[in-house]
């Protein structure tokens, strides 16, 4: 998957639950929508980081880099 269907794809989430925020809104709703925008944001810089080092390769974020920043959120 490319990075760029990678953020499609967060994207689509977070439409998906704006969407159902907006029809019911809740707390539980409203914290996942901001856990997935930072998840967003997260994801984005790391493509960032690639380009900017030129290093455009396909490559996933590993589990223990995933830990560590729901560590640090």
């Amino acid at each position: 998957m490319t990075d760029k269907e990678v953020i499609d794809n967060f994207h689509t989430a977070w439409k998906a639950l704006a969407h159902q925020y907006n029809e019911r809104p809740d707390d539980e709703t409203r914290r996942a929508l901001n856990l997935l925008k930072k998840m967003i944001d997260f994801v984005d810089e790391k493509i960032r980081e690639e380009k900017i080092k030129g290093e455009q390769k396909e490559k996933q974020i590993s589990l223990e880099e995933w830990i560590n920043w729901f560590k640090e959120t």
